[in-house]
């Protein structure tokens, strides 16, 4: 039976699975394909395994979500009015403008959101207008929360924030 099987077949069928499953699910189930065959090789049961000449799923890349200039300023007008709330808790004041902050700072470097979270003071040169971003939080195996290295070298990068959005960190807006 092993040696019908004829690696066109084998591709229309992982083709019908793309219909119902994911992609990382047709790969695994190829990659099991290509497992077994090659032991049917080695037992020369088999002279070529069809799995290896089958064309494997690929993920189509999604484009990024983009979201526009007006939802953008909708954003910023929504931050800056919460913040400019009344209030007479420093507590609720200041978490208002960590949050107006977090959502400039967003908008003005494209960071993403566990590289913001983990941003400390030491992490801002106001001299250069210059974002340092070398960590991110992460959820890790046991589900703590901990602030480590990005998943990639690529994460790691200075950022330069023009003159005019520096006004963003002003402790006079506390």
């Amino acid at each position: 039976k092993l040696t019908s099987i004829r690696a066109v077949e084998l591709q229309t069928y992982f083709d019908n699975l793309l219909k119902t499953k994911s992609v990382s699910t047709v790969l695994t189930i190829r990659r099991i394909f290509i497992i077994f065959l090659n032991a049917a090789r080695r037992l020369e049961l088999l002279d070529t395994n069809v799995a290896q000449l089958t064309r494997p799923p690929r993920r189509i890349r999604q484009p990024d979500a983009m979201i526009s200039i007006a939802k953008m300023q909708e954003l910023l007008l929504a931050a800056e009015t919460i913040t400019k709330k009344p209030t007479n808790n420093i507590g609720t004041k200041f978490l208002r403008y960590q949050y107006e902050v977090l959502l400039k700072l967003a908008v003005a470097s494209g960071a993403r959101q566990g590289e913001l979270i983990a941003l400390s003071v030491n992490d801002w040169n106001p001299q250069s207008c210059n974002l340092s971003i070398t960590k991110a939080v992460s959820v890790n195996y046991h589900g703590k929360t901990v602030i480590s290295t990005p998943k990639s070298q690529c994460s790691v990068r200075n950022i330069t924030i023009d003159e005019n959005r520096n006004l963003i960190f002003s402790l006079d807006n506390i």
